[in-house]
């Protein structure tokens, strides 16, 4: 993870704009294609190492999702508001994982980690596509082209 974090400025030079998004696809396709490797590993004792080095990639990509994630998040802020936006963010980011534990354990107990994994994988592609596609036209836009009320903490106003 700490590598990740340390390669997250040229990540994000490279990717620009896209680059959570291609973050979070890279980790919701790697979860998929490690499920389906899984599913056949026992066969193919090889598919083990194949599956730890997506895990690793999944790592690699959370350190730098989370360091990106927590600069976009002060892109609008200042001083005065940056703890709560953070407050509400790490809440909001514990109450997701609270749920996705109770439904994880929820499909655990009906069918094996692989096909999880796999399920797992693709409702979060799904998830993310979309996301994307939303995304496109409201984030990572000119500072001139946010409207005044998004633009409200901005420290460059200020200046």
């Amino acid at each position: 993870m700490r590598f990740g974090a340390k390669k997250q400025n040229e990540f994000n030079s490279k990717f620009k704009n896209r680059s959570i998004i291609v973050m979070a696809l890279i980790l919701s396709i790697s979860s998929v294609i490690a499920g389906l490797l899984g599913l056949k590993a026992k066969q193919i004792p090889i598919f083990t190492i194949f599956i730890i080095l997506l895990f690793l990639i999944g790592k690699f990509s959370h350190g730098i999702f989370y360091t990106i994630m927590d600069r976009y998040f002060r892109n609008f802020t200042n001083e005065y508001i940056d703890t709560k936006i953070f407050a509400v963010k790490n809440l909001f980011v514990n109450l997701i994982s609270a749920i996705m534990g109770i439904m994880a354990s929820f499909l655990l107990n009906k069918m094996s980690t692989a096909y999880c994994m796999i399920i797992v994988g693709i409702i979060f592609t799904i998830m993310y596509i979309l996301m994307g596609k939303y995304m496109k036209v409201r984030v990572g836009l000119k500072p001139k082209e946010y409207s005044k009320q998004e633009r409200k903490y901005d420290e460059l106003k200020c200046i």
